[in-house]
């Protein structure tokens, strides 16, 4: 298996190939990604609400490792916005909700495919793209920091709880410390994911910086490893 650095992040895979123009087609626009966007949000205006309620939808669920599908209620959004973890602020012009975010991201990605900077990732089952961007104003906080980065006293404020209150969070946990004021970004990260033989894109986007998966039972042995090893030496700053 090979490695591939993004930012400060490594891939790993068996080959990797360029993005192209017609990949952009495949970028799934539906409520599954718009609620799996809403994860990265702490409010969005009742309108939006509106417009994803009743919907169907697909969620990946830890406890199960799959996706199940259900209809987006009021718990559900309320709890998306609840889901810790990177975080947009609120009432970003051109990011004011999952549905504009993701008409900026294609757009990047069509300006950034022209240049030629990004590539897939081939695995077992997927191929996986990520990438970086700069926005011209601050999008949210850096809210991953290294444990070797911490005075004695923050270590000790470190604790361990639920991700989020969705039900497919469940079986998903995050180290969290306190007393830390994260500092401003205006970086935006994007992930991609295709399945394999799935005629469609998956995306996800975040401030801050690049992370890797959970740890989890379908990563290859090194991938594992490595995964395990930089979620052990980072925390997460709680709000």
């Amino acid at each position: 298996m090979n490695t591939y650095k993004v930012d400060d992040i490594l891939i790993f895979g068996n080959s990797w190939d360029a993005v192209v123009l017609s990949d952009l087609d495949l970028v799934v626009e539906n409520a599954s990604t718009e609620f799996h966007l809403l994860r990265h949000f702490s409010n969005v205006s009742e309108a939006y609400k509106n417009t994803l309620l009743g919907l169907s939808y697909e969620y990946f669920d830890f406890a199960t490792n799959g996706f199940t599908s259900s209809i987006i209620t009021e718990n559900d959004i309320e709890a998306a916005l609840l889901t810790r973890g990177s975080k947009f602020l609120p009432d970003v012009s051109g990011i004011e909700n999952p549905k504009i975010l993701l008409k900026l991201v294609k757009t990047e990605m069509a300006r950034r495919v022209y240049e030629g900077k990004d590539f897939w990732i081939t695995r077992k089952n997927d191929r996986v793209s990520m990438f970086s961007f700069q926005y011209d104003i601050e999008v949210g906080y850096k809210s991953l920091v290294t444990k070797s980065s911490l005075s004695p006293a923050e270590l000790r404020t470190i604790k361990t709880e639920r991700r989020g209150l969705h039900k497919g969070d469940s079986n998903t946990s995050m180290r969290l410390v306190s007393g830390i004021s994260p500092s401003l970004t205006r970086t935006i990260c994007i992930e991609l994911i295709q399945l394999h033989n799935a005629n469609k894109i998956s995306i996800t986007a975040y401030p801050g910086s690049l992370a890797p998966d959970f740890p989890n039972e379908k990563q290859a042995y090194e991938e594992r490893l490595y995964s395990e090893k930089f979620w052990n030496e980072h925390v997460w700053i709680e709000p």
